[in-house]
């Protein structure tokens, strides 16, 4: 979460109540190893990184969101990060 208390402090237009909601609210923090926002103004992804055996319980809580008027459009999607990172071959 390092990168995304910076990036707010640098930019406090950067967040809103809503999107640190998602960062502050236990039942959801204490699922997660961090995340982070990408994309700009008004759209993008709020990427997160499951602890370890809690990604379900996180897509769980993540989809209970959409009961909230500002999370009522959104949706969650599943992704995995590439720990072996970009191999060259000759």
């Amino acid at each position: 979460d390092r990168y995304w208390q910076l990036r707010c402090t640098l930019d406090p237009d950067a967040t809103n109540a809503a999107l640190q909601h998602l960062f502050e609210n236990p039942q959801i923090a204490d699922l997660t190893e961090g995340g982070m926002i990408t994309g700009a103004g008004g759209g993008g992804f709020a990427l997160f990184i499951a602890k370890d055996g809690q990604t379900a319980a996180l897509r769980e809580k993540l989809k209970k969101l959409r009961k909230d008027a500002a999370f009522a459009k959104s949706s969650v999607a599943s992704y995995r990060l590439n720990a072996r990172g970009i191999q060259l071959g000759e």
